[in-house]
């Protein structure tokens, strides 16, 4: 997006089901920062992270909003994938192997919204 191109009102953002509704997904940059993602369309989304992976639509300044009560400043929008997930070898049961089967957006590595990265409190 040029950065005379207006800023969308709606952004597509990654979710995953928390215990009582959906949590947003943030990801860590390759030094270990925490980053929100959002995307501008659904089809930016599904080329990135795949047709069944869950998402809301909100407003940027909400999503920001959200963001910085989870200590979260940075918003990247629309990234690259950078690897393909791994092929689909069936469903991937709970625990370590769960978390290691997750797409790879622009050498960022998923993590939970409210947990902090690994090696950082």
């Amino acid at each position: 997006m040029s950065s005379t191109a207006p800023s969308p009102a709606r952004l597509f953002v990654p979710v995953h089901a928390g215990p009582h509704a959906a949590v947003l997904r943030t990801f860590t940059d390759p030094l270990g920062h925490r980053t929100g993602v959002a995307f501008t369309s659904r089809e930016a989304l599904r080329a990135v992270l795949g047709d069944g992976h869950p998402h809301l639509e909100i407003g940027r300044r909400a999503l920001r909003a959200l963001l910085r009560a989870a200590g979260v400043e940075e918003l990247r929008v629309d990234p690259r994938l950078v690897a393909a997930p791994p092929a689909d070898r069936g469903p991937v049961p709970p625990g370590p192997a769960a978390r290691r089967a997750r797409p790879r957006v622009e050498g960022f590595a998923a993590i939970s919204a409210g947990r902090p990265a690994p090696g950082r409190r």
